[in-house]
């Protein structure tokens, strides 16, 4: 395998909806490949001096910092109950978040 080079093994559907994608767009398969995983890659930022930067990272900040501030929030164990009760006869309501 050159340098730069990755293999990817996808499931039928998968490599479909790739192949009608790059087909909409005008472009090879391995050019949308790229397209998809730089935009990704630009999405989760970068590690400098200052610690790791981008616009997923700022706005996870953001929520922290609101969070540690009015320590408002849903607990795991809520969202697990209404996960569950969602394929029930009964599905309960969205949790809301509650001082914690």
């Amino acid at each position: 395998m050159a340098d730069g080079e990755i293999t990817l093994k996808l499931n039928e559907t998968l490599e479909r909806r790739l192949r009608e994608m790059a087909a909409d767009e005008g472009v090879t398969l391995e050019e949308l490949g790229l397209q998809l995983i730089e935009n990704q890659i630009a999405g989760f930022g970068e590690l400098d001096t200052e610690g790791w930067t981008g616009p997923y990272i700022a706005e996870d900040l953001a929520r922290l910092e609101e969070f540690e501030r009015t320590r408002m929030g849903v607990p795991l164990e809520d969202v697990e109950r209404w996960v569950r009760s969602l394929s029930t006869d009964n599905p309960l309501s969205p949790p809301l978040a509650r001082k914690v």
